[in-house]
């Protein structure tokens, strides 16, 4: 045992050495083993860390990263790179600071989701699934409804709504079903238009209440004068509508066959049509109508201008206009009007007529005549309006019309022909017509005197002559 203060030794070998302190100036062992040891500062050249049990690890001093440099963590920032060395993952402080998680675009700069939440490269075309889209996710905010539209319209789009899954209103109703509910009223609507019944098919009387199935229309008329009734039966041929003033008037009808043998009534001849429009929807050949005043006093045929009453085929009522035959025949009676006033004036100034002793007879007849045919010009222009409003048949006689020859009363307007007057008045000529015009402005060369004659002046001038 060796004791003292030093002990100085070249080379010691032992198996265990015990002390409280001791300082070595350099330790080289191939193998040793130190059980506990407070190293305050070490220089370590290589440390295997599979048994490295470490507290904290700054990151601001140690870069972590893996061998292909995929992901590196250098202080609070971690980031993954792809093989190109793009940054496509940063989690942590960025580098103004801020704390987020960013993932990036293959190019590496494009964001596709940061601290704001996913931007819109990273929702790619057909990206989300059907599944994977919670339950009232989407709404109108998130809808473009122009586009959906526009995509649902494309000629190549084939996938349509059906009608029955599109409801129209609260109580469920379908588009379908009311589409369904439309289009039997508009096949069910027939549109006639046309009033079949004339002004000149009424007479005073009524039909028999006890009239037998299969009669006659004749064998069922009786007189009554305070009913008016259609002379001859109405030709239909289907549903008919029947529409007239009902304030002053009830209307009844008759039903006929195609052979024209009575079938039945309206519903109960008792009860008169008051309210209009009223529509019979049994298919019918032939129809005869009553009218009576709801006062049940005597009637006329005049009553037909107040009844206003209008017969047409189909369902659906139209607004009053007179039968084409009536207006027809107002048409043949203004140009009737019209001829016998040209043939007075044509008389008139024939020279045969002319007698320098009756020049004040026919003045005062020309007066007359230029008054009558202004009162027709009236008459004329107070049915254009109804005239214009009657369709088609109209034309026919409209033609025969502008077959008679004109009467202007002012500077004539083409188109005229051959034989029309200019009656210029008590000042002026009477001209006719020797060179008609189709179109185009007045031509004055195209009008003639019609016939010579002396006017009141040139004869008052002439009596300071002696002629009297």
């Amino acid at each position: 045992v060796a004791s003292g203060g030093t002990l100085d030794l070249q080379t010691l070998l032992s198996k265990h050495i015990t002390g409280e302190n001791g300082q070595f100036i350099n330790i080289s062992s191939s193998n040793t083993v130190i059980a506990n040891a407070v190293i305050k500062d070490a220089m370590i050249e290589n440390v295997s860390l599979n048994k490295l049990i470490a507290g904290t690890i700054s990151t601001n001093k140690f870069t972590v990263a893996s061998d292909n440099g995929g992901i590196t963590i250098v202080g609070p920032t971690m980031q993954f790179k792809d093989k190109n060395n793009k940054v496509r993952i940063q989690m942590g402080q960025d580098a103004t600071g801020n704390f987020n998680f960013i993932l990036r675009g293959e190019d590496g700069t494009t964001t596709l989701i940061d601290h704001t939440g996913i931007k819109e490269k990273a929702i790619a075309d057909d990206l989300i699934k059907s599944n994977m889209v919670a339950t009232d996710a989407i709404g109108e905010k998130q809808i473009n409804y122009s586009s959906l539209i526009t995509g649902l319209n494309k000629d190549t789009n084939t996938s349509l709504i059906k009608a029955s899954k599109v409801a129209i209103d609260l109580t469920g109703q379908s588009l379908e079903v009311a589409f369904n509910s439309l289009k039997s009223n508009v096949d069910n609507i027939e549109i006639g238009g046309r009033n079949l019944v004339s002004k000149n098919n009424w007479e005073i009387g009524t039909l028999s209440s006890t009239s037998s199935i299969g009669s006659a229309y004749e064998s069922c008329k009786f007189f009554l004068n305070t009913r008016i009734r259609t002379k001859e039966l109405i030709r239909v041929d289907g549903k008919f509508t029947i529409n007239f003033n009902n304030v002053n008037y009830k209307v009844a009808y008759y039903l006929f066959d195609e052979n024209q043998k009575y079938i039945g009534k309206s519903d109960g001849f008792s009860d008169w049509i008051y309210t209009v429009p009223f529509t019979e929807k049994r298919t019918v050949k032939y129809v005869a109508l009553i009218i009576s005043k709801n006062d049940d006093t005597v009637i006329d045929l005049s009553a037909l201008d107040n009844c206003k009453l209008k017969l047409e085929k189909g369902t659906k009522s139209t607004d009053y206009t007179e039968a084409p035959e009536d207006v027809e025949q107002k048409i043949q009676s203004n140009t009737t009007a019209i001829t016998v006033a040209q043939g007075k004036i044509e008389g008139l100034i024939s020279e045969s007529s002319i007698i320098k002793g009756n020049i004040t007879t026919i003045s005062d007849k020309y007066t007359s005549l230029k008054a009558t045919v202004d009162g027709i010009n009236t008459t004329v222009a107070s049915h254009t309006s109804s005239i214009g409003t009657i369709n088609t048949n109209v034309a026919n006689a409209q033609s025969l019309a502008d077959s008679k020859a004109k009467i202007f009363t002012s500077t004539p307007t083409t188109p005229y022909k051959i034989g029309d007057l200019w009656v210029q008045g008590t000042s002026g000529e009477i001209m006719k017509c020797k060179t008609a015009r189709a179109s185009g402005s007045y031509v004055a060369s195209d009008w003639e005197k019609a016939s010579k004659y002396t006017d009141d002046t040139s004869i008052w001038h002439g009596k300071s002559g002696g002629v009297d």
